[in-house]
């Protein structure tokens, strides 16, 4: 019995004690008014006791319907689960920066809060001055409803054609509910209170089955349609899907460019010859500068692509000779490659480059004469042979002054107009041990066996560098000792290419071995991944023009905003970026369109105010 059940016992005891011994002109009550009151109270106590217990157990909303169609429901506690799946999968995805994502007008996610008393966002309609509020619950059941429509759907029309689940797909859930439980055990709770401590008050291993059944169904018709749509997105449609909407395909750009740098850092104070030092320094830092303009303005005024190839070249080989190079033709050559861009797509943060690059041409420009200003109202695009040059450049002395200085010159030129990317989009693997895992890592209880085995040993000191100092427990140090466990094992082989660098490879099954053991990303290997698609340090690896098939980036991880990736090269697909994106593209059109349709035929009924009762 809670403290406030015992409160409320103890008062209704001491008034019944007191009114059967009061001295008053009042005729006394009969005994079995006093001996009615106090069971009557001891019954209230009793009800409000077991309210309590099933309320935390969910009975009075396990029969309460969310979301029904006509063969298959989705109760409260059920969709409970499902909000919190959310909830867990978001805390997981963006562990260690959910603490700093919020809507408008919002508040940051507190985890020890409840979900109804934090506002995702607040915004008010300036037109009418309604104010909007945007719970996180409200955040985390948006998306569950439309994941719970989506399985009711899938549910609906598996069952129109027959589909059943099978032997594997119940042995399946078998052992996603055996994790459960052996999780349960760990931590010291039977299932059902450690499932309901998960997932929300009320929810027991029957709900969350009768989820993991639905989601399994759904699961398995998804898959089969799939299938039937990408059998439908035949090359002959996408092509004519392409033609259709080429303006969104079309926005890759080849070009050479280049960015000198001119640089002056100013001799430190206590240098007793720092004024010779600057004054040298200076004098040719300001050469640089004058070089270096020279340079982007001669780039500039070329007037083919092949005198602007050969003008840059030249620069690169001097500058080589200058610098006593061996091969000055190799490093100009080397440069050159450096320099030339193909397929090239305007980032998200462009420079000043980048917007005239994918800027239109116009009147203005320094070329265009009146032909080329008619030409430019009808098309879209920088032409072959537009060049520019871009200068940024600060001073080193200033005031009586010296201080640390960079001067960047940089020329463009076009070699090809916008087209469709046809760059072959590549498969690739990796393994990564995320950054916000290790940070401050005391306990490695929550990590996986093979993990946890290497962390301690970071934390009981037994890593060490080859100076013999003690390293670190972090991503990095992480990532290279899996890579060396990896060598160790002998997975990984040296390789050497026909420059006489090294190179390493590893087999693809050995690489999916370690990463089931090591990898914090849940998929190891993606397919056909183009330009764009991954954050820019992995996908400068992955589209590097060395890359070579199996090859593994060793002896150093890949480092990235979400932490270390052990890289991983399964090599280059048959198809291009374009042609990918546009099936893509196909795919989903055609599932919108059959999707709306199952909607309409199949109206899902939705209980909103039983979808507040989850306690969040």
């Amino acid at each position: 019995m809670g403290k406030g059940n015992r409160a409320k016992k103890e008062r209704a005891s001491s008034v019944l004690a007191g009114g059967a011994s009061k001295k008053t002109a009042k005729k006394s009550l009969p005994t079995w008014v006093g001996t009615s009151i106090l069971c009557g109270v001891l019954a209230f106590l009793i009800v409000f006791a077991s309210v309590a217990v099933m309320s935390s157990r969910g009975v009075f909303v396990r029969g309460k319907i969310v979301a029904a169609t006509k063969n298959y429901e989705i109760s409260v506690p059920m969709m409970s689960y499902m909000v919190y799946t959310q909830y867990q999968n978001w805390t997981s995805t963006y562990e260690g920066y959910y603490q700093y994502i919020t809507g408008t007008g919002g508040d940051k996610l507190n985890t020890n809060k409840s979900l109804h008393l934090q506002n995702y966002s607040v915004t008010k309609d300036e037109t009418t001055g309604a104010t909007t509020v945007v719970t996180w619950f409200d955040f985390f059941a948006s998306s569950a409803k439309t994941q719970a429509e989506q399985v009711l759907i899938f549910c609906e029309c598996a069952n129109a054609m027959g589909m059943e689940l099978d032997a594997d797909d119940y042995k399946e859930i078998d052992g996603a509910i055996n994790l459960l439980k052996a999780y349960a055990a760990i931590y010291g709770y039977t299932t059902d209170a450690y499932i309901s401590m998960q997932y929300g008050k009320g929810v027991n291993i029957k709900d969350v089955r009768k989820m993991m059944e639905l989601s399994q169904l759904a699961s398995k018709y998804s898959e089969y349609k799939m299938e039937q749509l990408e059998e439908g997105a035949t090359d002959k449609r996408v092509e004519e899907f392409y033609n259709k909407n080429q303006k969104d395909y079309d926005v890759s750009i080849n070009f050479i460019g280049y960015e000198f740098e001119a640089t002056f850092t100013p001799a430190a104070d206590t240098d007793a010859e720092k004024d010779s030092k600057n004054a040298a320094a200076l004098e040719k830092y300001q050469a640089e500068q004058k070089k270096y303009k020279e340079r982007v303005e001669a780039l500039k005024a070329c007037e083919s692509v092949e005198a602007f190839n050969e003008l840059l070249y030249s620069y690169f080989r001097a500058d080589a000779v200058e610098a006593g190079a061996e091969n000055p033709d190799a490093e100009a050559l080397k440069k050159m490659t450096e320099a030339t861009k193909e397929n090239y797509e305007k980032p998200s943060t462009p420079s000043d480059a980048d917007s005239w690059l994918f800027s239109t041409p116009s009147a203005d420009d320094d070329k265009d004469d009146d032909a080329e200003d008619k030409d430019a109202e009808t098309t879209t695009g920088r032409k072959v042979g537009d060049t520019n040059s871009f200068v940024t450049e600060k001073k080193a002395y200033e005031n009586e002054k010296y201080s640390k200085a960079t001067s960047t010159y940089s020329a463009y030129i076009v070699t090809k107009e916008l087209h469709r990317n046809d760059t072959k989009v590549r498969d690739v693997g990796h393994i990564l041990l995320k950054t916000s895992t290790y940070k401050n890592l005391t306990n490695t209880g929550s990590l996986p066996t093979e993990l946890a085995k290497l962390a301690e040993k970071f934390i009981k000191g037994e890593m060490k560098d080859e100076k013999g100092e003690k390293l670190a427990l972090n991503a990095e140090n992480m990532a290279k000792a899996v890579l060396d466990v990896m060598m160790a094992d002998k997975a990984i082989e040296e390789k050497t290419n026909e420059d006489g660098e090294k190179y390493y490879v590893i087999d693809k099954d050995k690489f999916e071995e370690y990463g089931k053991k090591y990898n914090e990303d849940s998929n190891i290997f993606y397919e056909e991944v183009a330009k764009g698609d991954m954050v820019a340090p992995f996908e400068n690896w992955l589209f590097d023009s060395a890359r070579v098939d199996n090859e593994i980036s060793y002896p150093a991880a890949v480092e990235s905003e979400y932490g270390f990736h052990i890289m991983f090269f399964t090599g280059e697909c048959d198809e291009e970026s374009w042609f990918v994106d546009c099936r893509t593209d196909l795919i989903d059109d055609d599932y919108k369109v059959w999707y709306e349709g199952q909607q309409k035929a199949f109206g899902i009924q939705w209980n909103n105010d039983n979808m507040m009762k989850i306690d969040a």
